[in-house]
Parts: structure tokens; C-alpha cells; sequence
């Protein structure tokens, strides 16, 4: 009497490629939603040579780097970013008591 025989597993794990697809493409979204923010901080530590030259600086040097942008805002910014904060703060109250 013959036995069928049933093909053996091979004995290589199995690759997850989902897992690996789901965390290539989550990686490229978000380098896609941080590079406007990551152009900003860049272009805060450039100096303004570096800001306007064509074609654009996208990686300064660092005779190309500056603080001055940040030493030279006055009190005044502080009353803009609380400005800004006010005015978030209150439509948000409003629109949750709205929503609610």
C-alpha cells in the first residue's frame, strides 16, 4: 500500500513583508509631514547669505550657521506668541462649548 506523502515546510522562517511594507511607508509619510519643519529650523540657523542664494543652501555649513536670529528678538516677540496663544486658548473653548 503506498503512503502519500505530503511536501515538507521549508525551514526558513517566513518574512513578515506586510510589517516591513507598513513601516517603509509610514517612515516616508512621516519624513513627507516633518520636512517643512525640518526646512524651518534649518533656515532659522542660516545666515541671510546663506537664506537667499540660488540655488538654495538646503544643509548649511557651519561658517554658514548663526544664532543672531534668536538674540535679536526683542520682548515684543514674546507679545506675539501670546497673542497667538490667546487666540488659540479662546477658539478652542469656544468651539468645544459649542461642540458640546
Amino acid at each position: 500500500m503506498a503512503v502519500a506523502q505530503t511536501p515538507e515546510k521549508s525551514k526558513s522562517p517566513d518574512i513578515p513583508w506586510q510589517g516591513i511594507l507598513m513601516g517603509i511607508g509610514i517612515f516616508f509619510i512621516l519624513i513627507f509631514c516633518l520636512a517643512p519643519v525640518l526646512w524651518q529650523v534649518l533656515t532659522s540657523f542660516k545666515v541671510n547669505d546663506a537664506i537667499t542664494t540660488i540655488p538654495n543652501v538646503y544643509f548649511p555649513r557651519f561658517d554658514q550657521l548663526t544664532f543672531e536670529h534668536y538674540l535679536s528678538l526683542d520682548w515684543i516677540f514674546l507679545r506675539y506668541i501670546g497673542n497667538s496663544f490667546l487666540v488659540a486658548f479662546t477658539s478652542t473653548v469656544v468651539c468645544l462649548t459649542v461642540g458640546a
